[in-house]
């Protein structure tokens, strides 16, 4: 009797230990599986404060913060038309703790234009969603004799390269838009780069080019300031701050719709529950009073609730395919930075 008490004594306290030392075990994945986030965020920009880029990137931060319960802190890491940040966001943990405000020019022109990109696109990134688009507008000089956009086309087409349009650099905003006009019109110009759209709209004021394409966010201001002229834009219709200024399309130049998107992504190899937090984040934050008066004040165009990686991921593989082909069409040699 006492020798089988004992043995259900002894079972009694096997069970207990095992039970402890499961809780033990469950404990400590609770600690190391806690739901993401747990700590800030930092937003990488890849190009310089003050830029169309870090104006959305701003706009989006606060509202996402909200979103995931945590900060969301913008740093601007430039350069080497935003590779350099581009390559650091990359490099960096999968872990959906640096994420990167990724543009059409950095995802999808870049490793077309240039020979050494230190990332691979669409590869080494997972797309998170799309945060806003933003159409481009061609300007002119105050002084300029084409006061409409057909008669800009009809003097490049008859006289190649005797216009020059300024850029800001090869996978620039402005350079994709020029690259994206010239196909459809099938037309050449001598293109000027400049470190930048701003010191470029200062000899378009000038008149030391002849025209330049920019984001509406940066040109708007100067159009309705009286300091350049707008001839038409890239968006799919007229815009309500240029009411009057026809867009390519209608103007009746085929292919030349363009908005270039601004977007989150992360590290390649992000975990799908992580993926999910942010894109469910980014949706909801896109809804956001604020942000949609900053998006509109800048003629910016934000994507319906509904759209997340699975689309934005598509069109950043479709966009390295089409701007692959514009370059080869406008004969672009890769080149350095």
């Amino acid at each position: 009797m006492n020798h089988k008490s004992y043995s259900i004594g002894n079972s009694r306290r096997n069970a207990l230990a095992a039970l402890l030392v499961i809780g033990a075990c469950c404990a400590v994945t609770h600690v190391w599986a806690a739901p993401y986030p747990t700590k800030p965020i930092t937003l990488v920009v890849p190009f310089a404060a003050g830029g169309p880029v870090d104006i959305v990137a701003r706009a989006i931060a606060q509202p996402l913060s909200v979103q995931l319960g945590k900060p969301v802190v913008v740093e601007n890491v430039g350069g080497a038309s935003g590779m350099i940040g581009a390559a650091r966001v990359a490099r960096s943990q999968p872990d959906g703790y640096t994420l990167l405000l990724g543009t059409a020019g950095t995802q999808a022109l870049n490793p077309n234009v240039y020979a050494k990109v230190p990332y691979r696109s669409p590869e080494d990134f997972q797309p998170i969603a799309e945060v806003a688009s933003i159409p481009s507008v061609l300007s002119v000089p105050t002084s300029s004799p084409h006061k409409t956009i057909q008669q800009f086309v009809s003097f490049i087409t008859k006289n190649p390269g005797s216009v020059t349009m300024g850029n800001a650099g090869p996978g620039s905003v402005s350079n994709l838009a020029a690259l994206t006009f010239l196909a459809s019109v099938k037309a050449k110009v001598t293109p000027v780069s400049y470190k930048g759209t701003a010191p470029a709209f200062v000899d378009l004021m000038g008149g030391q080019i002849d025209s330049l394409f920019d984001t509406t966010v940066q040109a708007v201001p100067q159009i309705k300031g009286g300091r350049v002229r707008a001839l038409a834009t890239t968006s799919p219709s007229r815009l309500p701050s240029l009411p009057d200024v026809p867009t390519l399309a209608e103007s009746g130049y085929p292919n030349t719709e363009l908005l270039i998107w601004y977007g989150l992504l992360a590290p390649a190899g992000l975990p799908s529950d992580v993926l999910k937090t942010l894109s469910d984040a980014v949706r909801k934050a896109r809804a956001d009073a604020q942000f949609n008066k900053a998006m509109r004040d800048g003629d910016a165009l934000v994507p319906p609730e509904n759209q997340g990686s699975a689309e934005f991921a598509e069109r950043v593989q479709r966009d390295v395919r089409r701007f692959g082909e514009l370059v080869k069409q406008a004969g672009i040699t890769k080149g350095s930075e």
